[in-house]
């Protein structure tokens, strides 16, 4: 019992250095995107890696066991029990994990990813317990450094020539549409791929304060329901 509990907490310690280094490293990139990354990252990869492992496991024995013909209902009634636990415990995450930084921090961030990298490489800084120290005043660097950074105050996004305003009043960030959110059928993907990056790369804001829109267009609506199911959206109003 004594040595499962040694090799426990070695791991333990292991897996958390790991973490650390990644998200230390990927930040630049991440930010750079216009993606947050969540505060819950290494409990994530720690809580789920039984459940990929179980997953891949059972997927690849369903698919011999379909190609040779041998009966395999068993495999798929755990398949299916292993992705709904997996759903289940998903459905307790949180919106308000994620964080976001704005764009000016990328050079800073890159000086920190270097600064972790070459950790490694020290002696006694590379040891599990001393690199999980340096990372954590690392994290503490950058959060103190993106409380003092003096973020954008207004920026516009254009989506067919119709205007959308985000405006950073005080920390608190307003969107003004002007017709952009309906201007598009399909709206989802705008959103996720052009709209939030923007409001993540500029403002660094993972929440929407309060929204204002002034047409009743169905598309509108559509994307309305979209934007609210992406991101906290606390307050919408009408013109």
């Amino acid at each position: 019992m004594k040595r499962f509990v040694q090799n426990f907490k070695k791991n333990l310690l292991n897996f958390l250095q790991i973490q650390c280094f990644l998200s230390l490293v990927s930040l630049p990139i991440i930010v750079a995107w216009g993606l947050p990354f969540s505060i819950m990252t290494a409990v994530g990869n720690f809580i789920f890696s039984p459940f990929i492992t179980a997953f891949l496991l059972c997927a690849s024995l369903i698919f011999f066991t379909e190609l040779f013909r041998i009966p395999n209902g068993f495999l798929i009634i755990l398949l299916e029990w292993i992705t709904q636990s997996w759903l289940y415990v998903l459905s307790f995450g949180s919106k308000t994990w994620l964080i976001s930084l704005p764009e000016t921090l990328i050079p800073f961030l890159c000086i920190i990813a270097l600064c972790a990298f070459l950790a490694l490489q020290h002696k006694k800084l590379s040891s599990p317990l001393y690199y999980i120290g340096f990372s954590t005043l690392l994290i503490f660097a950058i959060a103190l450094i993106n409380k003092q950074t003096k973020k954008m105050k207004h920026t516009d996004v254009i989506c067919n020539k119709k205007r959308l305003s985000l405006i950073n009043n005080n920390g608190k960030l307003h969107l003004i549409d002007q017709g952009a959110l309906g201007e598009r059928h399909n709206p989802s993907s705008w959103i996720s791929y052009s709209l939030l990056p923007e409001i993540s790369k500029k403002f660094g804001f993972t929440h929407i304060d309060e929204l204002t829109y002034s047409d009743n267009k169905k598309t509108t609506q559509k994307a309305i329901d979209a934007l609210c199911k992406e991101i906290i959206v606390k307050k919408i109003t009408k013109k």
